[in-house]
């Protein structure tokens, strides 16, 4: 699990670094996520919120596209790869 994460100085969006492995991965996600899969509006400090809020879901989403060969430098969760998302829908079935 992380515990930082600060708005994006660069892109729009919320920057964490969560622990896989013994690895800390950096990653960010964009605004565009935390609107579509986590109810953020247009505002900063709901990206902040809607992290928080959703933090372990964010986190498994990270570590599971670390894992998947992203890259070590940095994870980039986007609304644009609803596959790393694959795991919300599985929650939220019966």
């Amino acid at each position: 699990m992380s515990d930082t994460a600060v708005l994006s100085k660069i892109v729009e969006g919320v920057e964490f670094t969560v622990l896989d492995r013994l690895v800390t991965v950096r990653a960010v996600i964009l605004r565009d996520a935390l609107e579509s899969f986590f109810g953020a509006d247009a505002s900063p400090q709901s990206w902040l919120r809607a992290y928080r809020e959703h933090r372990q879901v964010i986190d498994k989403a990270a570590a599971d596209r670390y894992r998947s060969g992203a890259g070590p430098t940095l994870t980039i969760l986007t609304a644009r790869r609803p596959q790393d998302f694959a795991h919300l829908a599985a929650r939220r079935e019966p």
